[in-house]
């Protein structure tokens, strides 16, 4: 996390005041009620009302919140995520926040974005901005939190693996940003080769010595940080399928489409 003062120097504030009015004139009707029903933003909207009505003190090595506060915030997401494990006659119970990957991201977003605080000591506190953002119309909620994972939020958080060092690489996000705008709306995009153009632009690389999978682990590591990511925003829709005659149990994402109220946000991103 950064400290106070070391934020939001990406983008100047009049940029940022144009790219929100950019966005409240497109989101029209159809797109407030997406933006309403979100559930990013909803469980956003539920992590800030719970610091505001509970005393909530982070933990002293990291600040993350206890174990009694996760289960009881995520207990009233709009999907609760599975906290504790059975695998045959063992039960592995919830070890740390890092463990449940929705609220890390919200809450990564909420300090990112200072709608919170962590004061001392270790007291987490909604700030005067997330009182505002919790007075807003949902556009704007989602407005802002977009713009943070955007500009503030580490991405690589999404795919905290060794190999890609310290992160992806200057120019990710633009060049993220710049492709998906290349992209025809709400029509089905594969996913590997829009991901391998990504990775040659870029210059994405694997850090780790082991070269056998990079290729693979890059992938992964886009369809974390960027499509399964970008998908809770609803800026893309994901479809995943058993591939016939591959080893892996599980579907795979095979392609992707920006949809409409993806194409605005980011459109808006960019101007």
């Amino acid at each position: 996390m950064l400290a106070d003062g070391e934020r939001r120097t990406v983008v100047e504030a009049k940029e940022f005041e144009r790219q929100i009015s950019c966005w409240l004139r497109r989101a029209d009707r159809k797109h407030a009620v997406q933006a309403e029903n979100l559930a990013l933003r909803r469980d956003a909207v539920t992590v800030l009302r719970y610091v505001s009505d509970h005393k909530v003190v982070g933990t002293q090595s990291t600040g993350n919140f206890s174990l009694k506060v996760v289960r009881e915030v995520t207990a009233r997401f709009v999907e609760p995520p599975v906290l504790d494990t059975i695998i045959g006659d063992h039960t592995y119970r919830l070890r740390s926040e890092d463990d449940v990957w929705p609220l890390v991201l919200i809450h990564t977003l909420l300090y990112d974005g200072e709608l919170l605080s962590l004061d001392p000591p270790h007291r987490w506190q909604v700030t005067e901005f997330g009182e505002r953002f919790l007075a807003s119309s949902p556009v704007f909620q989602v407005w802002m939190l977009s713009a943070t994972w955007w500009y503030w939020s580490e991405w690589h958080i999404a795919y905290p693996i060794a190999g890609l060092g310290e992160g992806p690489p200057p120019g990710f996000k633009r060049a993220t940003l710049d492709h998906l705008l290349a992209l025809p709306v709400e029509r089905p995009v594969p996913f590997v080769a829009f991901t391998d153009r990504l990775i040659e632009k870029t210059g994405l690389e694997w850090t780790s010595e082991n070269k056998t999978y990079h290729q693979m682990l890059l992938r992964g590591a886009v369809e974390r940080i960027v499509v399964r990511l970008l998908a809770t925003f609803e800026v893309l829709e994901p479809r995943y399928e058993k591939i016939p005659g591959s080893t892996r149990t599980y579907p795979e994402l095979v392609e992707f489409q920006v949809t409409r109220f993806g194409r605005d946000m980011l459109e808006c991103l960019a101007s």
